[in-house]
C-alpha cells in the first residue's frame, strides 16, 4: 500500500477528487473533455479552490500541469 500524507493513497486520492467536485467550475470544464475520466487524474485536495483557467489547464493536460500551491492568507498583526 502506498501512503500519501499519512493516509493510504487510495483514500487520499478519493478525498482529493471529492474536493475537486466541489469546485464550481468542475462540471463545465469536464464537459469540454468528455474522454477524460476524472478518477484517472491526480487531484490535489485544494482543487476546490482552483480557478476556471487552472482547472481547465489541469484537465486539458491530463493532470500533467498543476496550479501553483497558493499560500494561506496571513492575517494582519493585531495592534
Amino acid at each position: 500500500i502506498f501512503v500519501h500524507i499519512g493516509l493510504p493513497f487510495a483514500v487520499s486520492a478519493q478525498l482529493a477528487m471529492e474536493s475537486a467536485k466541489k469546485n464550481p467550475h468542475f462540471q463545465s470544464v469536464m464537459s469540454k473533455y468528455p474522454d477524460v475520466d476524472p478518477a484517472s487524474l491526480a487531484w490535489r485536495v485544494d482543487a476546490d479552490t482552483w480557478t476556471d483557467k487552472e482547472l481547465d489547464v489541469f484537465v486539458g493536460s491530463s493532470g500533467f500541469l498543476k496550479p501553483k500551491v497558493k499560500k494561506a492568507a496571513v492575517p494582519p498583526p493585531s495592534q
